[in-house]
């Protein structure tokens, strides 16, 4: 007997799923959603509490990847809207620019620059679009500019 969930499984389709759960290089996110699979397969009469409660997952996740099979057949997630926003060159500079000048220069109260500090000064500036504090963090660590841990010696002067 089959409930409206059973899913009927092709005997090759079983064996790489079962593939994917046993092998130790199966991304953890796969090999869990293959072993839901596995549980729908051969438990066709149990409800999404039950198989939640037996994978140790939240029944949102269970009707979720549940139906994702239903319609697709594939364990992989949905692709994302959008591509990663671009960036002009000159706007990294401009951000490069900021980072290694002193805050106070630009009316800003603060020994030195957090990525938040930036991202909000970068935001108020006109002619530069929005840019994120973790943006900001990513480039400045690739030019190896972290301006949010210098300790200049005009604002710690020896005793």
């Amino acid at each position: 007997m089959h409930s409206q969930h059973s899913l009927p499984l092709a005997p090759n389709v079983l064996n790489q799923l079962h593939r994917l759960v046993q092998a130790h290089r199966t991304p953890q996110a796969i090999a869990r959603r293959a072993q839901l699979i596995e549980v729908l397969h051969t438990h066709p009469d149990w409800g999404t509490k039950q198989i939640a409660h037996t994978l140790n997952r939240h029944e949102s996740w269970v009707r979720k990847w549940r139906r994702r099979w239903d319609e697709t057949h594939s364990l992989k997630d949905a692709p994302r809207s959008g591509a990663p926003r671009r960036f002009s060159s000159e706007a990294r500079a401009q951000v490069t620019m900021l980072a290694c000048s002193l805050p106070r220069s630009h009316g800003i109260p603060l020994s030195r620059w957090s990525r938040a500090e930036l991202a909000r000064c970068v935001a108020a500036t006109p002619d530069l679009p929005e840019i994120s504090p973790r943006t900001i963090g990513r480039w400045l660590s690739a030019e190896q500019i972290h301006p949010w841990r210098f300790h200049s010696r005009a604002s710690h002067p020896r005793s």
